[in-house]
C-alpha cells in the first residue's frame, strides 16, 4: 500500500531570507512591515526561528521557521539545521572578511643623458631578433636604413646621414676604411657583442670626430666570472651553414685577469629566389646569381684589473672572407664583380683610471684593411680578358690615439674633454700593372 508514517508530531524545515529596506526621510514607518522588525525577531526566537548576524554594513536578518507538519522526524530536522548552516557559513565568513589594502609600487629609470636621442640594443634584444651580424641588427631600428652600394657592400644611413658622417666604434676604437670613410657592418658577427649604442643627432667629442649625423658604438662582452662556453650552429637546406662560438673565463686570486675568445664561420652557397620570380636578362632561374659568401671571424679580449682604480683592456679582431656581388636585375651594363679577398684587422689598447669624481680614458688603436676586387668577362667568373675586366687592390691603415677625461662636478653637471690624433694611409692599385696611388692624412682633435 504505502510506507507507514511515524507516530507523533513531525516537522518540516522552511528557510526564508528577508532583507530590511533602508527608508528615506519621507517614507512612512508603516513600510517597515515589509521587512523584519525587532518585535518579529523576538517572537521568532521564541517560536524556534534563528537570527543570523549582520552581513556587511547593512543588517540582514535570516529567519528559519519550524512548522509541525507530517513528513520529518527530529533527526531529519537536526540534519536540516546542519545543512543550512553549512550552506550559509561561507557567505557569512566572506561577508565578515576584510581584505587588507595593497601597496602600489611605481618604478622608473633616471635619465642620465639629456638632449640626445639614444637607442640601446642589449643582448636580450639581439637574441630575440635572431640576426647574425651587426648590420642586420641595426637595420631593424626605425632611424637606420641599409642599402647595398655599387660594390655590393651593405652600408647604413642614420636619419639621412651616410656612414661618412656617422662615427662607428668597436670598444672605443674608430672603425672605418680610410678610402671612403665607411665600413660594412654586415661583416661583423654578433656573437661576442654585448650591446650596440646608437646616438641620433650631432654627437659631442665623447665619441670622437666625424659625428655630425650620430654615432654607433659596438661594445663586446665582458669576461664572465665563471668559465663558460657557447656554441651555435645554423643550417638552411642545401645552401647555407653557419657556426659560431664564444668562450670566457677569469683567472687570478680575485679574478683580475679576464679572457674572452670568439669566432664564427659563415658559408652561404647562394640566396634562393622566391616562387613566382619573373626571369630577367641579368637574373634567371631559382638562385640569385653570384650571391655566395664565405666569412671567417675571430675576436679576443683581454681585461686586467690592476686595482679598483685602474683597468687595462686589449682587444683584437680579425675579419676576412670572399664575397660575391650579385648583378642588378635592371642594369643595362652587367658588373660581374667579386671580392676575391677582404680582410680587416683591428687592435685596441685602453687604460681607464678613476679617482673620485675624475675618470681618464686613454686609447691607442690600429686598423688595417686589405681587399681585392675582381671584375670578370661574363657570369662564369673565370676569365679577365675583355677591356671591362680588372683587378683592383686596396690597402688602408689607420693609427691613432686619444685621451678623454670626465669630471663630475654635480649629479647633473659633467665636464668632458677630448684630445686625439689620427693618421690615415690609403694605397690603391686600380688595375694590374698600374702604379699604386698613396694618400695620407692627419687629423688632430681637441
Amino acid at each position: 500500500m504505502g510506507r507507514d508514517r511515524p507516530e507523533g508530531p513531525v516537522h518540516r524545515l522552511h528557510v526564508r531570507l528577508r532583507r530590511r529596506r533602508r527608508l528615506s526621510a519621507g517614507q512612512p514607518r508603516q513600510l517597515q512591515r515589509r521587512g523584519l522588525r525587532r518585535r518579529d525577531l523576538r517572537q521568532g526566537l521564541r517560536r524556534g526561528r534563528l537570527a543570523a548576524p549582520h552581513l556587511g554594513r547593512r543588517p540582514r536578518l535570516l529567519g528559519v521557521r519550524l512548522r509541525e507538519r507530517p513528513g520529518l522526524d527530529r533527526s531529519q530536522v537536526k540534519l536540516g539545521w546542519a545543512g543550512a548552516l553549512v550552506v550559509l557559513w561561507p557567505a557569512l565568513a566572506v561577508a565578515q572578511t576584510v581584505e587588507p589594502p595593497q601597496d602600489v609600487v611605481v618604478t622608473g629609470t633616471k635619465r642620465t643623458r639629456r638632449g640626445l636621442g639614444v637607442i640601446t640594443v642589449d643582448e636580450r634584444e639581439i637574441e630575440r631578433f635572431g640576426q647574425t651580424n651587426v648590420g642586420q641588427t641595426l637595420e631593424r631600428l626605425p632611424s637606420l636604413h641599409g642599402a647595398e652600394d655599387d660594390r655590393g657592400e651593405r652600408v647604413l644611413s642614420l636619419r639621412g646621414f651616410d656612414q661618412r658622417g656617422v662615427t662607428t666604434l668597436v670598444d672605443g676604437v674608430p672603425l672605418a676604411v680610410p678610402y671612403d670613410g665607411q665600413i660594412d657592418l654586415s661583416k661583423l658577427p654578433i656573437d661576442t657583442v654585448e650591446r650596440v649604442l646608437v646616438v641620433q643627432g650631432s654627437t659631442p667629442l665623447l665619441y670622437g670626430p666625424n659625428g655630425t649625423g650620430g654615432a654607433i658604438q659596438v661594445v663586446t662582452r665582458e669576461p664572465t666570472a665563471r668559465a663558460s662556453v657557447r656554441m651555435q650552429t645554423e643550417a638552411a637546406a642545401f645552401y647555407s651553414t653557419r657556426t659560431s662560438g664564444a668562450a670566457s673565463a677569469r683567472f687570478g686570486k680575485d679574478g683580475q685577469l679576464g679572457i674572452l675568445l670568439g669566432g664564427a664561420y659563415d658559408n652561404r652557397r647562394y640566396v634562393p629566389l622566391p616562387d613566382g620570380f619573373e626571369s630577367r636578362p641579368n637574373e634567371g632561374g631559382t638562385r640569385r646569381l653570384n650571391s655566395d659568401r664565405i666569412g671567417l671571424t675571430g675576436t679576443s679580449k683581454l681585461v686586467f684589473d690592476l686595482d679598483a682604480r685602474n683597468r687595462f683592456t686589449v682587444h683584437i679582431a680579425r675579419f676576412g672572407g670572399t664575397f660575391g656581388v650579385p648583378p642588378g636585375t635592371r642594369d643595362f651594363l652587367v658588373r660581374n664583380w667579386r671580392w676575391s679577398d677582404w680582410q680587416a684587422t683591428v687592435l685596441g689598447i685602453a687604460h681607464t683610471h678613476s679617482q673620485g669624481a675624475l675618470q681618464i680614458d686613454s686609447h691607442l688603436y690600429a686598423s688595417l684593411f686589405g681587399n681585392t676586387l675582381d671584375s670578370f668577362d661574363n657570369d662564369r667568373y673565370r676569365t679577365q680578358d675583355r677591356p671591362k675586366a680588372f683587378q683592383s687592390i686596396y690597402s688602408d691603415q689607420t693609427l691613432g690615439g686619444f685621451v678623454r677625461t670626465t669630471l663630475a662636478i654635480h649629479e647633473r653637471v659633467k665636464l668632458n674633454t677630448w684630445t686625439g690624433l689620427r693618421h690615415d694611409v690609403h694605397s690603391g692599385i686600380a688595375d694590374r700593372g698600374e702604379p699604386a696611388r698613396i694618400a695620407r692624412s692627419n687629423l688632430f682633435t681637441t
